[in-house]
């Protein structure tokens, strides 16, 4: 009865995994160009970053680096209710109770500053380097999303792939385990050898169990950077493609090129260097030309005038020069040029760090590419070896011992080669985000 039981379980377990896989080959792939440009629309970060962007880019205008006059204008209204009492030298007496005056005025004022001692170009230069830090700070971010993205989808497909192989083991211990049962049936086999195929089969069902559960966390990480409902199904490609990378001086001159982090340095070198024009204009005179119109009318119930009503133009310039602040502005520009220094010391340590790590990630691609290269062979005979063991077992030749240590040896090297390639993608991926030309291979 247990017997029965426990064949109605196999075989309906096995029907489920068929039917899974079955479901998942008859939907549509997800590209990862997809995911990607879904990632670059709705990814919370880059949207944030992209706002910042959008900051930098008003900033830089002509009327905020001061190129521009300013207008301004003023309007009042006011009234005053007094009592006076004057005594003349005459001896006459003037008392006014409750006088009622008012008085309305207007004006428009322009001030223009002509000269301020190039403070105003070096100013327009700085956001453009600051809308320009921003464009490639933007372009980091969203480079290391797609990054992030790209190894989790190959990631995924590396380990659907293993679940495949983990489901063929599956099905052939079962087959295994079937195979001992006929046999104990007609008495060529013991309960140890049935059982130990039992214990087998349970085993690769754990691990394809595990194995499923590792693949539905990796759709719901894959599903929180695009920005996505997290149940959403994720099908993607069935296999890793990998690139043919270019050579290592062409990768290197790109980097020098194109590396975001690189060119966020060099940005921050040309804002140095203009904070230090910034700062020398204030040895400069400042120079502004004025200008405006003005109007007065005033009306009084007592005083000696009734009325009064002025209004004209009036035009003229100012001139300003600090002769002396205690040497605070010679003070400050020796610091900006410190920071000058420092800055482009930022740009040579960033220029020998990336050209390391581009180094390092290019020698460990080709040793691993030897690997796999080994490794593909290595399959090869591993899988020759796993088709004769199951017909040697299925004959009688060898023992479940035996035929379970070839299982495990071919298991072992599917797995490794699945993983060596995506390995080797993973770092194709690392070289071309060095190398700046992450976007223009994945999209």
């Amino acid at each position: 009865m247990l017997k029965k039981k426990f064949n109605v379980i196999l075989a309906f377990a096995i029907i489920n995994i068929l039917f899974n896989q079955l479901t998942i080959y008859s939907q549509d792939t997800t590209k990862l160009s997809n995911l990607i440009n879904i990632a670059l629309e709705k990814n919370y970060q880059i949207r944030i970053i992209k706002n910042e962007q959008l900051k930098s880019q008003n900033n830089n205008t002509i009327g905020n680096a001061g190129f521009l006059p300013t207008l301004d204008a003023n309007f009042g209204q006011e009234y005053d209710q007094i009592n006076s009492n004057q005594e003349l030298y005459s001896g006459d007496v003037r008392s006014t109770p409750n006088a009622n005056n008012n008085a309305t005025n207007a004006s428009i004022n322009l001030n223009w500053t002509i000269f301020d001692g190039f403070q105003m170009f070096a100013q327009k230069s700085k956001f453009a380097d600051f809308e320009q830090l921003g464009a490639v700070n933007t372009r980091y971010y969203i480079e290391q999303t797609v990054s992030d993205l790209a190894k989790a989808y190959y990631q995924l497909i590396n380990e659907i792939n293993k679940l495949e192989t983990f489901n063929q083991s599956k099905i052939i211990s079962y087959d295994r385990y079937k195979l001992e049962e006929k046999k104990m049936q007609i008495g060529s086999a013991n309960l140890f050898q049935l059982q130990q195929a039992q214990l087998d089969y349970l085993n690769d069902s754990s691990i394809v169990i595990q194995q499923s559960n590792l693949v539905n966390q990796l759709q719901i990480q894959l599903n929180q950077v695009i920005n996505q409902k997290i149940e959403s199904q994720i099908i993607p490609e069935n296999s890793i493609m990998l690139l043919n990378l270019a050579k290592y001086d062409s990768l290197k001159n790109n980097t020098f090129k194109y590396n975001s982090n690189l060119n966020m340095t060099q940005i921050q070198e040309l804002i140095a260097t203009s904070n230090i024009r910034i700062q020398e204009s204030r040895f400069y005179p400042e120079v502004s030309l004025v200008g405006g119109y003005s109007f007065l009318n005033q009306n009084n119930s007592s005083g000696l005038l009734k009325t009064n009503k002025t209004y004209g133009f009036n035009y003229g310039f100012n001139i300003r020069f600090n002769l002396f602040n205690g040497t605070k502005d010679r003070i400050q520009l020796q610091n900006l040029k410190i920071d000058q220094q420092s800055a482009q010391l930022q740009t040579q340590q960033t220029q020998q760090t990336i050209e390391a790590g581009l180094y390092t990630n290019f020698i460990t691609y080709q040793s691993m590419m030897e690997e796999y290269h080994l490794q593909e062979e290595n399959i090869r005979i591993a899988q020759s070896n796993m088709d004769l063991a199951q017909r040697q077992y299925e004959l009688g030749e060898i023992n479940g011992f035996d035929f379970r240590q070839t299982q495990l040896i071919y298991i072992q090297a599917e797995t490794k080669l699945l993983d060596l390639r995506y390995l080797l993608k993973s770092l194709e991926i690392n070289i071309l985000q060095i190398s700046g030309t992450l976007l223009n291979n994945l999209l």
